[in-house]
């Protein structure tokens, strides 16, 4: 389990501030969620952490550790995007291992932990398949198997169900939880609006163009809205 801390991370493109000063403490194991609209710096925040943008100041631990100055692949981080970014190419098993062969995993190792993440996300036996063969839904879990399949101390999951259903977002949001529980990682998951909190971790919410710091929860009003949404048949809304 790992901890994060992010202190005073700053980030400017241009003349554009994406991110300023944002202070964040995360504890270990836990699922921390971060709510925005657009151009709020919550997806430029979540590349700063697996590496992929640089701070232009501030810093990042996992757990006492400085990490933002680490290049990605060693950090130990698994990430999911919005996009999905499956292979096309690559059959379902081939994609869930790039990772690995990225480690240079042996192969016997390298097909027991894919079946494992698979089973987890619940594709047994799909290794053989082709993206195209499957679901919005199930190409959401390919991508999530290949961010845990590695084994990472943290998951971060940029909007992952944006691009998927009202119904089959709920039913993903979910599995998302289930998933986190099972395997005790620490988690930030990135939505767009309130009603994208995935189960009862702490939330916050960035609004006209940066983020504020890490505070008090609002999980307890989000559920009694999911509630009151769902009695009329339909996903949460704000």
């Amino acid at each position: 389990m790992t901890s994060i801390t992010i202190e005073q991370a700053a980030r400017t493109f241009g003349s554009v501030r994406a991110v300023d000063g944002v202070s964040i403490a995360i504890r270990d194991a836990e699922f921390f969620t971060l709510l925005g609209p657009s151009g709020c710096g919550k997806t430029t925040l979540l590349r700063m952490v697996a590496g992929f943008c640089d701070l232009d100041s501030g810093r990042v631990l996992f757990g006492d550790k400085r990490i933002d100055t680490l290049p990605p692949h060693q950090r130990n981080t698994g990430m999911v995007f919005q996009n999905y970014a499956i292979f096309p190419h690559l059959r379902v098993g081939d994609n869930v291992a790039y990772g690995l062969k990225a480690r240079n995993v042996p192969a016997d190792a390298r097909a027991d932990r894919i079946a494992r993440a698979l089973k987890l996300i619940q594709l047994e036996g799909h290794e053989g398949r082709w993206p195209h063969q499957l679901s919005g839904g199930q190409l959401q879990r390919v991508a999530i198997a290949r961010a845990i399949v590695i084994e990472p101390n943290v998951l971060l999951l940029d909007e992952p169900l944006s691009n998927l259903d009202a119904k089959l977002r709920i039913e993903m949001r979910g599995e998302i939880r289930r998933l986190q529980k099972t395997l005790g990682i620490t988690v930030i998951y990135v939505g767009p609006y309130r009603g994208h909190e995935v189960g009862e971790g702490r939330a916050d919410w960035g609004a006209g163009g940066d983020l504020p710091n890490a505070g008090d929860t609002i999980c307890g009003e989000i559920r009694r809205r999911d509630q009151l949404a769902r009695g009329y048949g339909r996903e949460p809304f704000w």
